[in-house]
């Protein structure tokens, strides 16, 4: 509860200054990194939940026990963390804004600045997202109904690497998100070959 109250408002550099003199990260120790990070910079703005992703990451630490947080909390944490694993010394590219949303990604990326103010991908996070032909799965213009529609499939593990592959392809602009065009790699793709394998085994 003192975190929460200590990220809610403007001076939680100056807090943090004031918790590396008195030395809390010796009771913390998973703390310890991010006190001294930030500690020592001044004009930034970030929620409590930002910090924790940020002390667990420069610890090394999985999120530990003794710290209560909701579900939902614990899930952002992990994404944050995961995050700055993969693009603190390396760019955001179309799937990670994909996977993580827009949200979650600027999020990362302002603690990644926190580490290294050189690291700056805010733009380049907002262009991705803008440029994106769809933002969920539910975008796409071929899904899994009309999958099953085809008559051939019904197994949902087959139909979701499907779905991702479909994904993957309009994502990264390889295949427009229309209709035919995805049908027609499903096809080729996907449904030919497994109908061709099942032939050879009869």
């Amino acid at each position: 509860q003192e975190f929460k109250a200590i990220f809610q408002y403007n001076y939680q550099d100056k807090t943090l200054s004031l918790m590396e003199e008195c030395r809390l990260h010796e009771v913390f120790t998973e703390l310890e990194n991010a006190i001294k990070l930030l500690s020592g910079q001044t004009g930034y703005q970030i929620d409590m939940i930002q910090f924790f992703a940020l002390a667990f990451y420069l610890s090394g630490h999985e999120i530990p026990s003794r710290w209560r947080f909701s579900n939902k909390e614990k899930a952002i944490i992990e994404k944050l963390m995961a995050l700055l694993f993969v693009t603190s010394n390396d760019q955001f590219n179309e799937m990670i804004v994909y996977t993580y949303g827009l949200d979650v990604c600027l999020l990362a990326d302002q603690l990644n600045r926190l580490i290294n103010p050189l690291n700056q991908q805010t733009q380049r996070i907002v262009d991705l997202y803008q440029q994106m032909p769809i933002h969920k799965t539910c975008d796409l213009a071929f899904i899994g109904d009309h999958i099953l529609q085809l008559g051939v499939l019904d197994d949902a593990r087959i139909i979701g690497d499907i779905i991702d592959d479909l994904i993957y392809q309009v994502i990264t602009l390889q295949i427009p998100n229309e209709f035919t065009r995805l049908k027609e790699y499903t096809l080729t793709r996907w449904i030919n070959p497994l109908i061709k394998k099942d032939s050879l085994h009869e």
